[in-house]
């Protein structure tokens, strides 16, 4: 879900925010319906990817620190950096450049980096395939 979520973010971001800044309210309500179907295919599989990637000891806490801070840091900067996007280029949908960007970012690491599967039984399967 976050490989397809992230995938479907980087390819559709521009074309939903040239909807949404179209000026017609049919195509904004598309536009925000299209970005929303691919936020919540990458939302969905999100609390279960830290389920996976942090110790039982730490999980609640290393998610909480490491999602928070990511939010603070992208999030939180997103208005000026769209702002400056828009008054750099002129262009209304620029900032879906900036969300087109990061979700590539994220689908690349997705891609490259393999997260180790910590459910007992499914461990055991899998171990039992690479012998």
């Amino acid at each position: 879900m976050l490989i397809a979520g992230s995938l479907a973010i980087a390819v559709l971001a521009i074309p939903a925010f040239m909807l949404v800044t179209s000026g017609s309210l049919v195509l904004a309500l598309l536009g925000q319906f299209m970005f929303v179907l691919c936020l919540c295919t990458y939302g969905g599989g999100c609390y279960t990817f830290f389920v996976e990637i942090f110790t039982t000891r730490t999980r609640f806490t290393s998610a909480a620190v490491s999602y928070n801070v990511g939010y603070a840091l992208f999030g939180g900067t997103a208005p000026f950096v769209g702002t400056w996007l828009v008054d750099a280029t002129g262009m209304n949908a620029s900032p879906g450049i900036y969300v087109a960007i990061a979700a590539a970012i994220v689908f690349l690491i997705l891609v490259f980096t393999n997260v180790p599967e910590t459910h007992p039984l499914k461990r055991r399967t899998t171990q039992g395939a690479d012998a």
